[in-house]
């Protein structure tokens, strides 16, 4: 959360960047990847463990020198385990995303700038639920539709005039969900703050000006 609110006011106390020009085209992508593991000591043998990984590529254009916006496509896979005394929970859950995004910039030095990101988008997606316990195993598929805006705090490095190194650590994030299986069919709703989420990218700029 301070990253958060640090990362805020650093982009409103430094002097946007001049550097591109409108009509400047950016071919990029993200990648992430998280994992939690979680023992709880107030009961007997029960963890859980949780990894995700998702890719997400973009285009955008800048429409002023400073201001960029695009369309993405993504891709999210997920795997949470829980495990307890006489119950073994396994859910895995596949989704794809498409949405748009708005990147300001901010400039820090010739080769760093800062950035302030933020993306709407909608995706689907299936989701597989494996029950383990002394009864047997009970297998349940499902469905889901989420929609999603998020708000993140991202640096660039330029190694070249062209490529930029991009990183990323937090975000703030409202996400409506509506998920559907033999069991249940129900819409909620998610407001939060992930200061644990670390994201990684990649671009290419197209700049007239040095073409």
């Amino acid at each position: 959360m301070k990253f958060l609110v640090a990362a805020i006011f650093l982009a409103v106390s430094i002097q946007a960047f001049s550097q591109f020009n409108k009509g400047d085209k950016v071919l990029g992508g993200t990648l992430s990847f998280n994992t939690a593991k979680n023992e709880n000591s107030r009961y007997v043998n029960v963890s859980t463990n949780s990894t995700s990984f998702s890719i997400y590529p973009s285009f955008g254009v800048l429409i002023n020198s400073n201001l960029e916006v695009g369309t993405l496509l993504g891709y999210t896979s997920s795997h949470d385990e829980w495990k307890a005394t006489d119950t073994n929970t396994d859910r895995k859950s596949n989704n794809l995303a498409t949405g748009l995004y708005l990147q300001r910039y901010f400039v820090i030095s010739d080769k760093f700038l800062f950035s302030l990101i933020a993306n709407i988008n909608y995706g689907g997606g299936k989701e597989k639920t494996s029950i383990t316990s002394q009864n047997g195993i009970d297998e349940n598929e499902g469905k889901q539709n989420s929609f999603g805006i998020t708000f993140r705090p991202n640096f660039i490095f330029f190694p070249s005039p062209h490529w930029g190194l991009q990183a990323s650590i937090g975000d703030l994030s409202f996400t409506v969900t509506h998920f559907k299986n033999k069991m249940n069919d129900n819409t909620s709703s998610q407001f939060g703050v992930n200061y644990g989420s670390v994201n990684f990218g990649i671009a290419y700029y197209f700049r007239g000006d040095l073409e």
